[in-house]
């Protein structure tokens, strides 16, 4: 399969079969997947690879409690379209029922897919300290030294800031870098005909995910991926191809 076709046929299938798909291709893929761009090369993403028999357990238990803190949101998208779920009108308990069955019959994962936890961590305290020295760097010696208590003031604000900015920007292009990552092992799947689903709801429970798989309590859990072999029988929304929207495209000549 050729990228243009990965790129276009590339779906978000939650329905797999019971077959499960081998250790080395899933290795294989988040090997490819490394080759994503980040941030100064950092390449931050850190993956949990969670087989079909330790997956199960965790989507069983986790998984409906991501879609109650979503039911909201959902439930908005069901009210403006009701025809997505099949009616014409719905309100109340009635939209609130169709709502969490069309949920637990097209969204909750089936089957034994892998789950991909895929997080990265956060600059540690060595990091910022390294940044404030950076930051010490650029100020006159002569104010370090001999400076008033109010331009000394003024300085550490200014150091301060200018870690913070640090600090945030970094976390900001981390989370586009891992993001990147994600998106690549999708498209890595596709192109080997296995099906993944690129979930960020596991980051609404990121203190159970954390604790289940003893990772660092600091880092930061962007969302999961599950991969698996499609199964046929089923019929999966996500199937549905949605017509792409033009580009909003600014043009500067």
């Amino acid at each position: 399969m050729d990228f243009d076709e990965a790129l276009r046929t590339r779906r978000s299938v939650r329905h797999f079969s019971d077959e499960e798909v081998p250790r080395e291709v899933v290795a294989s893929l988040i090997e490819q997947a490394s080759w994503a761009p980040s941030a100064g090369n950092r390449q931050p993403w850190r993956v949990a690879a969670m087989a079909p028999s330790a997956a199960r357990p965790l989507i069983d238990r986790l998984e409906p409690r991501t879609w109650e803190i979503l039911y909201p949101t959902l439930r908005e998208v069901f009210e403006k379209n009701p025809a997505l779920l099949g009616e014409e009108s719905l309100s109340g308990r009635e939209l609130t029922d169709a709502t969490f069955a069309a949920v637990e019959r097209e969204i909750f994962l089936r089957g034994a897919p892998w789950l991909l936890v895929v997080h990265f961590p956060r600059p540690k305290l060595l990091e910022w300290c390294k940044r404030l020295g950076s930051a010490v760097g650029l100020a006159p010696h002569r104010l370090l030294a001999q400076g008033s208590l109010r331009e000394r003031a003024e300085l550490a604000l200014f150091l301060g800031g200018h870690v913070r900015r640090a600090i945030d920007n970094d976390f900001i292009v981390d989370v586009g870098s891992v993001a990147g990552f994600m998106y690549a092992l999708s498209l890595a799947a596709t192109a080997r005909g296995v099906h993944s689903c690129i979930q960020y709801s596991w980051a609404l429970v990121a203190d159970e995910v954390k604790a289940a798989l003893g990772l660092p309590a600091e880092d930061v859990i962007l969302g999961a991926v599950a991969l698996g072999w499609p199964d046929a029988t089923e019929s999966d929304l996500s199937r549905r191809a949605a017509p792409r929207r033009p580009v909003p495209v600014t043009w500067h000549d």
